[in-house]
């Protein structure tokens, strides 16, 4: 990084990524160490130690101008797990500043006191340090594709709160998306077994979070899995003319989606080469897609729904939880599927409903996709077909 980029970086202000802090103090060891463990349990990022919160550089204390060496040995003694940095001297006209660069952390960092803390965003989005909570490690590790909430096991659950209808409606979903075709053969205990739907512990058999999720009753899913929710949303304007929520099973809660927006999708007809060609007003293959990202790899450790809304120019698509670690805006299309619930997605790519890869088991359509991350949520609006404009 030169003087330059240096500088613009100072100018666009702190961010999840991007912290400042003075050393007028001088800054703590302690104030230090927090910092780095802080990004590193995030994104990752950069620490720019001699600059103020509002930007303004006042440069390093001399107790701490002994080189970026020692810097980067000083933060891999105080973490745990060691965090390796890259740091990096700046001489600028208003004073030295210390640049450190942090990696995104894979098993949670905590300072050598055992503090640990992750950034985020306050309510009027400020960047801060908070302390990352036990029962936050299971999404927390969930996003970093070291474990699979998924195939956990629901202790309080029993045989009992899967639904045999459910089974049903899964075997008919296998037919319908062309989908492995050997679960037809079982019965429903085997396939439960040979989805990942249950486990036995010791002598009962007990149904994980994806049992529950795709087959479990709707009275289960609510007393066991209560984060989970799907809502469907129609709105003109600042007017809701629809407004459903559902706490169904996800193959079930898939159709109603999929049929809820079949029958709004008005199609129009446009002249080609001398033939008529129907048009949908949203792409069939784009919806069914975004709709099965957002059950799959939704966070269901967070309260909050997936919700489904219908505007007047296009469709939204957003679910709890954000981008998987790696997974950016700029590198959505190009980045290794990476599944937040692999046993979830496993059992839709084997229902039919999806690829291997991620992408929709049908044959999409060309379709133009803008996906952003916003408020710790995933959204993927999908605009709608304009095709006489």
């Amino acid at each position: 990084m030169v003087e330059q980029e240096l500088r613009a970086l100072i100018a666009g202000g702190e961010t999840l990524t991007v912290e400042f802090k003075s050393d007028l103090g001088p800054l703590s060891d302690s104030d230090l160490i927090e910092a780095v463990a802080c990004l590193a349990n995030r994104l990752g990022g950069i620490l720019l130690i001699g600059v103020e919160d509002d930007g303004r550089v006042t440069g390093l204390h001399p107790r701490h101008r002994t080189g970026p060496e020692s810097l980067a040995a000083f933060v891999a003694s105080r973490t745990v797990p060691p965090v390796t940095v890259e740091a990096a001297f700046f001489n600028l006209s208003e004073g030295q500043v210390a640049q450190l660069t942090i990696p995104p952390a894979f098993q949670p960092v905590s300072t050598s006191d055992g503090r640990l803390l992750i950034r985020y965003l306050d309510v009027h989005s400020r960047p801060g340090c908070r302390p990352l909570y036990a029962y936050e490690l299971s999404s927390w590790l969930g996003e970093r594709g070291r474990t699979d909430t998924s195939s956990m096991i629901v202790p309080s659950a029993t045989w009992g709160d899967l639904d045999p209808l459910e089974f049903v409606r899964l075997r008919r979903m296998v037919v319908e998306n062309v989908g492995d075709q050997t679960l037809l053969e079982l019965s429903d205990p085997d396939i439960a077994r040979a989805l990942g739907l249950i486990q036995r512990v010791e002598d009962r058999v007990v149904p994980t979070v994806a049992g529950l999720l795709l087959v479990g009753k709707e009275e289960a899913l609510r007393e066991r899995i209560p984060a989970h929710e799907v809502a469907f949303q129609v709105l003109h304007g600042t007017d809701v003319k629809v407004n459903e929520f559902r706490r169904w099973p996800l193959l079930r809660g898939h159709e109603w989606l999929i049929e809820a927006i079949a029958v709004r999708n008005e199609e129009q007809e446009l002249l080609v080469n001398g033939g008529r060609v129907a048009v949908p007003r949203y792409d069939r293959a784009g919806v069914r897609e975004a709709i099965n990202n957002a059950l799959i790899h939704r966070d269901y450790t967070s309260l909050g729904a997936v919700h489904v809304q219908l505007h007047d120019d296009y469709l939204r698509v957003g679910n709890p939880g954000g981008f998987p670690v790696g997974v950016r805006p700029v590198n959505l299309l190009t980045a290794d599927p990476r599944p937040r619930n692999p046993t979830l997605a496993d059992a839709f790519k084997r229902i039919g409903l999806v690829e291997k890869t991620g992408r929709v088991a049908a044959p999409a359509s060309s379709i133009s996709a803008n996906y952003a991350t916003a408020g710790g949520r995933r959204t993927t609006p999908i605009p709608a077909t304009r095709a006489s404009w």
